[in-house]
């Protein structure tokens, strides 16, 4: 599948779509190693999170560093509840190493895509009453004397999908 997903990263626009949801959807249909889910359930119970819902998020090394941030622009599952559930999300947040914007983004920033790599990181939903998301630099016209704080009520998933609108603050530095 990496060596594909490698090559798929090369194409031209037209076919480097197609070429990753299938990558994509191949890494989805995969089965957990059993050591591997012998360990999560294991993890699971041990900190009493079997029937508690969970977020899934990606962790991948050099996610989140002072030259660049891939904040976005891997997947992540809010409220999965359960094993089967769990597995699903995880190796849908693997297979987010493999989105168009994910591989033009490690182009960007010179990453090979040979070195993209994926953790997985498992941790309660906490009961949300508002969420955002706050920018070091302005994202509007790339100021980086301000921080801009845009939040919601509940979560912050539609706003980070930008399908809503937040409410912002501008915080000069």
């Amino acid at each position: 599948i990496w060596e594909g997903a490698y090559q798929a990263c090369s194409l031209n626009e037209a076919e480097r779509n197609t070429a990753l949801a299938e990558i994509r959807q191949r890494i989805i249909q995969q089965t957990l190693p059993n050591d591997f889910r012998i360990a999560l359930i294991e993890l699971l119970t041990a900190q009493g999170w079997q029937g508690q819902a969970l977020a899934v998020r990606s962790s991948a090394p050099g996610e989140d560093g002072q030259q660049h941030s891939f904040a976005g622009i891997h997947h992540s599952e809010l409220n999965v509840t359960g094993i089967a559930a769990i597995e699903v999300a995880i190796l849908k947040v693997v297979a987010s190493l493999w989105t168009l914007q994910a591989c033009l983004y490690r182009e960007k920033i010179g990453l090979a895509h040979t070195d993209a790599a994926m953790a997985v990181v498992l941790m309660p939903m906490l009961k949300s009453q508002m969420a955002g998301v706050i920018f070091t630099c302005d994202p509007r016209d790339g100021r980086e004397d301000r921080l801009l704080i845009s939040s919601v009520f509940g979560l912050a998933e539609s706003l980070v999908a930008g399908t809503v609108d937040g409410e912002d603050i501008v915080v000069q530095r």
